[in-house]
């Protein structure tokens, strides 16, 4: 009935662990690229928890569920392509490498595709749903609030049944659809009054305004979380008063832009500058949320410069917003390797930063330091590069920073999010 259920054996190689959740964010994650089908896990194995991550070491089992979004033809077969994003460390958590594997799946649609057994979860939970849409925005206009409307069909959609069953009958999800929105659950004779053309899949979601604009579209099943962190941003109480973030951003898209480590390397000559892991915004983890615009906060993180080739040279790591000319911070100015600093030294601009000779190997050295955030609202990204062209440390040349194009747009340097309200 449009839903498959199934799992993923892992065996994890000797001396590796696979990170399940990095500051209780999701590290695997699973996609399918046919825009028909959707693939959602359920469930991930049991893992142990140490220093801000859940690991799995040995093997485990993950539980996914495939959805038939279009409603496909009875007998037809189709091949897809099940890709899985993941990271894994040695036994240290010292040499982290994201990777992505890709599984082939045959599925043969077959079965009823009408279960009435099914219909029923149509009437299930106490979602108050309205059917027709005139009502629908006579009521949005009244209470001054956004429409969530829905097309869905659970007597055959695997998607939208799973959506009736598990998600809507959640009470937290009930108290916001019936308290921050005016929910519409739209016939079939009411489709043409939603924002669609030609084919689509199911469950289709909109978010609208009060005279029946779309704002958003979503397609597929969502599990509860991720269903209340969409809603989020468009949430208001009766008479207008808004519960909305006025930055628009998906929390899960902006993880998938993490890593675990980010690795620098040297463009000049073969090796690294510096590895970077265990950001932590204001003790919130990689992604910051600020009501505060242009508040100072503090970051953390760990370092392991080990630039081999950098001649003795002196060179600088730099931290800062991707989109702004130059950067907000330096946090390293040292000779080749990190570890075994002899202490704190001073710029001639007021920065300081770890400093010194380390005569032995590298090793990773814990930082910290006050950062001020931007004071727009908007969702930025912060990133970090390394330098020999900023002499005094200061952290806000242009030449080290801004005028370097590929340090904009490559998501490789990305080590967290400030979101801005």
């Amino acid at each position: 009935m449009g839903a498959l259920d199934f799992s993923i054996h892992v065996q994890v190689p000797k001396d590796s662990i696979l990170i399940l959740e990095e500051n209780q964010n999701e590290s695997v994650q699973f996609s399918i690229e046919n825009e028909n089908f959707q693939i959602l896990k359920i469930s991930s194995p049991k893992g142990k928890f140490k220093n801000n991550f859940t690991y799995l070491k040995q093997k485990g089992m993950f539980t996914l569920k495939l959805f038939d979004l279009a409603g496909l033809e009875m007998g037809t077969n189709h091949s897809l392509d099940l890709v899985i994003h993941y990271t894994q460390c040695d036994i240290h958590f010292k040499n982290c490498n994201p990777k992505t594997s890709r599984q082939e799946l045959f599925v043969l649609i077959s079965g009823e595709r009408s279960l009435n057994k099914f219909v029923q979860a149509r009437n299930s939970g106490v979602v108050n749903w309205i059917k027709k849409y005139t009502e629908t925005l006579d009521l949005a206009a009244k209470r001054n609030q956004n429409i969530f409307a829905i097309i869905t069909d659970p007597s055959w959609c695997g998607a939208c049944a799973h959506m009736e069953r598990i998600t809507f009958s959640k009470k937290s999800v009930q108290d916001v659809l019936n308290n921050k929105f005016v929910s519409f659950r739209a016939e079939e004779d009411e489709y043409s009054k939603l924002p669609i053309s030609g084919s689509f899949g199911i469950p289709t979601y909109f978010i609208l305004d009060q005279k029946g604009k779309m704002i958003q579209k979503y397609v597929g099943a969502r599990d509860e979380k991720s269903f209340l962190n969409l809603l989020k941003t468009y949430e208001k109480n009766p008479n207008g008063e808004e519960q909305k973030e006025d930055v628009d951003f998906d929390i899960d898209e902006l993880k998938k832009s993490l890593k675990s480590t980010v690795t620098i390397e040297n463009p000049k000559s073969e090796g690294i500058y510096f590895q970077m892991k265990d950001v932590n915004l204001n003790g919130k983890g990689s992604i910051y949320i600020s009501n505060n615009p242009g508040e100072t906060i503090k970051i953390e993180s760990k370092i392991l410069f080990n630039c081999i080739t950098c001649g003795n040279k002196i060179s600088q790591v730099l931290v800062g917003i991707a989109e702004e000319k130059t950067s907000g911070k330096c946090i390293w100015s040292g000779i080749q390797k990190s570890g075994g600093s002899k202490g704190i030294c001073k710029s001639d601009c007021g920065l300081e930063f770890p400093c010194g000779v380390n005569p032995g190997r590298a090793g990773w050295e814990k930082l910290s330091y006050t950062y001020q955030i931007p004071k727009n609202k908007g969702v930025y990204r912060l990133r970090t590069l390394a330098s020999e062209e900023c002499a005094d440390c200061s952290g806000i040349s242009p030449d080290a920073w801004g005028s370097n194009e590929k340090f904009h747009r490559d998501n490789e340097n990305t080590i967290g999010f400030i979101i801005v309200k």
